[in-house]
């Protein structure tokens, strides 16, 4: 049994991906806002019948049009076509206004060190999450990313607090302690801002 609007076998994908492209140009020429499900429907088209150059060429071309929806259907087919993370990530940063889902596309692919100097291109460093950032250094098992890290937040306390500590609603305890167990000591990061 076939679902309603669920594309016939025998239609083959290409007819579907023309007459919805044209369908698209169409509303685009009279000022009719695209549904998303329209893009899915090509995007989806293109991937089952493993047209990822031509995927490709329709995201880079813009003739689908960014969107935050867009790009987290890209970032679920990574698996299938991995050019759908950059062009996803792409996608987030043209539209400028997805700065906390790109930080997060970065943490979960253990991008910490990118996640921070995105962070900090714009304006954000002193407002994200350090407990966020330290556990996804802490989870990707590289002793230098997460020192470099820690180090980047026990900076930004001292400039923000006067003082390297964590405050308390942060939940960085166990961070702290895992320093402290690779590295010894914290440093003072209050002599450094002088």
């Amino acid at each position: 049994m076939r679902l309603p609007g669920a594309i016939p076998p025998s239609v083959s994908s290409k007819l579907v991906v023309g007459v919805v492209i044209e369908y698209i140009r169409s509303l685009g020429a009279v000022g009719v806002t695209v549904q998303h499900f329209l893009y899915e429907l090509v995007i989806n088209a293109l991937v089952r019948s493993r047209q990822f150059y031509q995927l490709h060429q329709l995201l880079q071309y813009h003739v689908l049009a960014d969107s935050k929806p867009l790009a987290c259907l890209l970032l679920s087919l990574v698996s299938v076509y991995s050019a759908g993370k950059q062009l996803s990530l792409d996608m987030l940063c043209r539209l400028n206004t997805a700065h906390d889902e790109i930080i997060e596309v970065l943490l979960s692919q253990h991008q910490v060190i990118p996640a921070l100097r995105y962070a900090r291109s714009v304006g954000l460093a002193e407002t994200v999450s350090a407990r966020k950032f330290l556990e996804a250094a802490m989870i990707c098992g590289d002793s230098d990313v997460f020192y470099s890290t820690f180090n980047f937040f026990g900076l930004r306390n001292a400039k923000l607090r006067g003082s390297s500590a964590f405050a308390k609603g942060e939940h960085c305890d166990m961070y702290v302690e895992h320093f402290k167990k690779l590295f010894g000591e914290i440093p003072d990061y209050t002599i450094q801002q002088t």
